[in-house]
């Protein structure tokens, strides 16, 4: 099953990439669980207490031998495909600090060599294309 979902450079992809007119992102994997509001207050109990034993992270073993694949695909005017897989090394936790911690080294580098640009800017543009190649030695492969 794919959702679609809210991406920040999706959301100002008009100054990052002008030229492509439109965008979706759909990501696939489980559905997340919903509950209706609790009828009582031991209900509310239960599910705080169910919330907390669920709420444990992953360990150091699990977040850093984890992997995320990711597959993009673009369709032209003339509806011809292109596609590519990235994957990135490490769970969720791990590749948003990986991306963390390196897009604040790269924004000092900007600093001190005097080369960080004022006014709006996308992390897109920012940071270039290799970005999470850089960032999470990521291995990108054409489908």
């Amino acid at each position: 099953m794919a959702m679609p979902i809210t991406y920040a450079d999706v959301a100002s992809s008009e100054v990052t990439l002008p030229e492509v007119p439109d965008f979706a992102i759909f990501v696939a994997g489980q559905m997340l669980k919903a509950f209706a509001a609790p009828p009582s207050e031991l209900g509310a109990r239960i599910l705080a207490r169910q919330a907390a034993e669920e709420a444990r992270g992953p360990s150091e073993e699990q977040r850093q031998s984890g992997l995320i694949l990711v597959q993009a695909e673009a369709t032209d005017a003339n509806m011809h495909i292109r596609r590519v897989r990235i994957k990135l090394r490490g769970d969720g936790y791990e590749v948003t600090r990986r991306t963390a911690v390196r897009a604040l080294e790269e924004i000092l580098d900007l600093i001190r060599e005097n080369r960080l640009p004022t006014g709006y800017i996308t992390p897109a543009r920012l940071f270039g294309s290799q970005f999470v190649e850089r960032a999470c030695e990521a291995e990108f492969v054409d489908v």
